[in-house]
């Protein structure tokens, strides 16, 4: 028998036959004694842990486009992301200067500044300590491929995705995004 499963059986031992003020001044100690001695309770201790300290990922998503854009909108929020959705190259720069992000997936094509735009300002607007990813979520691959091997100091282009990809490999991609960072 387990030493966890001991700690629990006594515990049950006093209850059934102490007077309440020795459970109630032993309670503390067993369960103490039975986490301390149980390998699987140190396992949970870390897990919760690591779980608690982690913060939620801040994702910044810039679209004209409702519609195109409600598949990523709706895998970012299954996953628990705090996301912020702009509609505008201006409204990116806005939001940059507020606050850091995670990650961006931005739209080539939006009226007023595109996503080029954003990035080419951006980098001289913001003094980052850190190279903010961005994915091009778009349906013009083909106008953000120079992109990709372009260097920036605030960002660092990781990606074109096309608006048309499926459910699935949206997930698969985000899945790889998220875990990978």
């Amino acid at each position: 028998m387990s030493k966890f499963l001991l700690g629990l059986l006594v515990l049950f031992v006093l209850v059934l036959i102490a007077t309440p003020w020795v459970v109630i001044l032993a309670l503390p100690l067993l369960l103490i004694a039975s986490l301390v001695l149980s390998p699987f309770a140190f396992v949970l201790w870390n897990v919760y842990l690591s779980v608690r300290s982690t913060k939620p990922w801040r994702v910044l998503v810039a679209d004209d486009d409702k519609i195109s854009i409600a598949p990523l909108l709706s895998a970012l929020t299954r996953r628990s992301v705090e996301v912020l959705f702009v509609q505008s190259g201006q409204d990116v720069l806005n939001a940059l200067k507020k606050q850091d992000f995670d990650l961006m997936f931005l739209d080539m094509m939006m009226p007023g500044l595109n996503g080029e735009s954003v990035l080419r300002i951006g980098e001289e607007m913001l003094d980052k300590k850190h190279m903010t990813p961005v994915i091009f979520y778009t349906g013009h691959q083909e106008s953000v491929q120079g992109l990709l091997n372009e260097k920036f100091n605030a960002f660092k282009v990781n990606g074109i995705w096309g608006k048309n990809m499926t459910f699935a490999t949206l997930d698969q991609r985000l899945d790889q995004v998220l875990i990978s960072a």
